[in-house]
């Protein structure tokens, strides 16, 4: 091979080779930026949601013309300057906080975040928790919820329920007050369904003696209520299930008393159908 080809030869390869590491540094840059960006999305999100308000909403009983909420670090009324602190409070009497305490005497921590506002009385609750989102100072506000240490209904005729007491209702509640995808056939003199508190669980329900609907005897809607009265509606009483679907099969005349056995298994047979 002449010495101009060799020269030729090891010029192309150089010439290759400066491609290949030209290439190959543009592909490491390319890497590098979409790695940088995917870092940059990560803290953005991270530092986003560090910073996300959240509102908790009255969902249950909670005493009225209160909020608790709970302050950033560095942003509570007794971490701030009293300058601050006037500026704040100023702001926060505009919406209608007549004052705030803290709930923990820690001084420290994050027990120390903790606040209750004390709201004016004509204060929208609901209105207030989305204003105090503007705020960076606060992180989370959410009702001063009543607490129970057991699901105790607020049914008028409650306390006269022995038989609640008696099976321990209260505990079971605790776990659960029935479902909408359950049906109990009541095989009695019929249920009354404009009942306020039967109404919106009745579904259905047959008439097996041609002579109406209506329960006047009273037995039926007395053990469909038991069963399933709808409960902490503030009216009545409470079934053992608050929440069920009751289908009404009337059997018995006005006088108590149901027709042949024969019919009763007929009506047996359809609310097992």
């Amino acid at each position: 091979m002449s010495y101009l080809k060799l020269w030729v030869r090891n010029l192309t390869m150089k010439l290759d080779f400066s491609k290949y590491i030209h290439d190959k540094k543009i592909l490491l840059g390319v890497g590098a930026l979409l790695l940088l960006s995917v870092l940059i999305v990560v803290i953005l999100g991270v530092i986003a949601n560090q910073n996300r308000y959240v509102a908790i909403p009255p969902t249950a009983p909670y005493v009225p013309q209160q909020l608790g909420v709970t302050y950033r670090s560095g942003f509570a009324p007794h971490e701030l300057s009293e300058a601050k602190k006037i500026e704040l409070e100023k702001r926060l009497l505009r919406l209608g906080v007549i004052s705030q305490e803290k709930i923990f005497e820690a001084q420290e921590g994050e027990l120390a975040q903790y606040y209750l506002l004390h709201l004016d009385e004509n204060v929208d609750l609901v209105q207030l928790q989305n204003d105090l989102g503007k705020f960076r100072e606060i992180a989370v506000s959410e009702p001063n919820f009543i607490a129970e240490l057991f699901a105790t209904p607020n049914d008028p005729m409650y306390s006269q329920l022995w038989g609640m007491q008696k099976i321990n209702a209260p505990d079971a509640w605790d776990t659960a007050t029935g479902s909408s995808n359950i049906t109990v056939a009541v095989i009695d003199s019929g249920t009354d369904p404009s009942h306020s508190d039967l109404s919106t669980n009745v579904t259905g329900g047959r008439n097996f003696l041609n002579d109406g609907l209506i329960d006047d005897l009273g037995h039926g809607t007395h053990v469909s209520g038991t069963i399933g009265a709808v409960g902490n509606n503030g009216i009545g009483v409470v079934g053992v299930n608050w929440n069920i679907k009751i289908m009404p099969l009337r059997v018995c005349f006005s006088t108590g008393r149901p027709p042949p056995y024969d019919s009763s298994c007929n009506q047996i047979a359809i609310a097992s159908a």
